[in-house]
């Protein structure tokens, strides 16, 4: 049996590594690394349409990868997970030679490795620290997560001015960079104790084509499965662009480029972190998770049309916290709703990636991405009215 100290020990090695990956994900988000690839484009003299495909790329990536991963023992899980926490700190280095040559190419490569590498470190984490910590321990630990998130946003406004004032570009990416590889390096004073079977791959892959061989084409599963793929493309390409158009639409005002980033994302962040469980919490316990998809997605579906309406900076914000609250809702239900229902499968995966490789085509129909928006609003509706069909179906089975 596992003492108390040395539960307190594994707790805080882990608070240590949630406190460095905090920074780095605080000093350079998602938003301003969009922003510096679009300026290397814009330099490079090429499209708009790019940004929204590498970060595409990214996320497919992202999937792929999880394919590959199996379930390990909790030693050579650790190891996977320094690793991949190494390759996120590299990417940032890959990040940082292409905005030192205005090399779109370097940089858009970085950005796909940091996906794939991010996505992989923080899978396997979350794993591991299940198996590490008691649940007493777990909640414990885990409520300690919004703080982290606060630490995050208070150092995403440093970042953005050192951005401003000291008018460099690569210390808040080394920053980044070094904050993960000292987050690899705290893993190294974990001991682990439980051990698990290895599972191999290939046993995932035939399970996975056999799930594929039995789909129904007409069936909830699949229906849900379409509408979740859909929205979560939306929320993908609507993200691409929203630190880009803040920081062109409002770089004379405020805060000026980034520290308006900041601003709009930082109340968002605090917003939902406020308000989006206890809405959830309310709605779900009286009604159920479907009708908090659907509140989540209609809520989500103002970013697109505030954006591409060109509103007012205050009423960004309030649309931008507004949005997030109800991703955040949809991301929690649909989760919770898949594990009720048995929809937990990577062929969610497998169909997120077609449905966001069918939105890219859609890129070439559009001169800029504020007009995309519109279309994104649009899809975002058909998200909705697909949820909604689940909704009624549900209850007439009930009736």
């Amino acid at each position: 049996m596992v003492q108390k100290p040395e539960i307190d020990k594994k707790s805080a090695i882990f608070s240590l590594k949630e406190f460095f990956d905090s920074t780095a994900f605080g000093f350079m988000p998602n938003q301003f690394i969009n922003v510096l690839f679009y300026s290397i484009l814009l330099l490079s003299g090429l499209g708009w349409w790019i940004v929204a495909l590498v970060n595409s790329l990214k996320h497919i990536g992202s999937y792929v990868s999880e394919l590959f991963l199996g379930n390990y023992d909790n030693k050579t899980l650790l190891s996977r997970i320094r690793l991949f926490s190494l390759f996120y700190a590299f990417s940032f280095f890959i990040m940082i030679f292409g905005l030192v040559y205005n090399n779109y190419m370097i940089f858009g490569i970085g950005m796909i490795f940091s996906g794939i590498s991010i996505s992989s470190q923080g899978l396997l984490y979350r794993r591991l620290v299940k198996q590490e910590l008691k649940f007493s321990y777990l909640r414990e630990y885990y409520s300690r997560i919004n703080f982290f998130t606060l630490l995050s946003v208070a150092l995403t406004f440093v970042s953005a001015y050192l951005f401003l004032r000291v008018n460099s570009l690569i210390i808040p990416l080394e920053i980044a960079s070094i904050s993960f590889i000292l987050s690899s390096y705290i893993l190294f004073r974990l001991k682990p104790e439980k051990k698990i079977k290895e599972l191999s791959q290939i046993t995932g892959f035939r399970k996975l084509v056999s799930e594929y061989k039995n789909i129904k084409v007409f069936s909830k599963r699949t229906i849900f499965i379409l509408a979740l793929a859909i929205i979560n493309a939306t929320i993908i390409l609507t993200y691409s662009y929203l630190g880009i158009y803040i920081f062109e639409q409002y770089k004379h005002f405020y805060l000026g480029h980034f520290g308006n980033i900041a601003l709009v994302f930082g109340i968002s962040i605090i917003a939902s972190l406020l308000f989006s469980k206890k809405i959830n919490y309310l709605i779900s316990n009286n009604y159920g998770q479907l009708p908090v998809i659907i509140f989540g997605i209609s809520l989500f579906s103002l970013i697109p049309l505030s954006y591409s309406q060109s509103v007012d900076f205050i009423s960004l914000i309030i649309a931008t916290s507004v949005g997030l609250m109800g991703m955040s809702m949809l991301r929690i239900s649909s989760e919770i709703y898949m594990i009720r229902n048995n929809f937990k499968s990577k062929l969610n995966g497998i169909a997120f990636s077609k449905i966001l490789l069918l939105m890219l085509i859609s890129l070439y129909f559009y001169q800029n991405y504020t007009n995309y928006f519109m279309f994104l609003f649009y899809s975002a509706i058909v998200s909705l009215i697909l949820f909604f069909g689940i909704l009624i179906f549900e209850q007439r089975l009930t009736k």
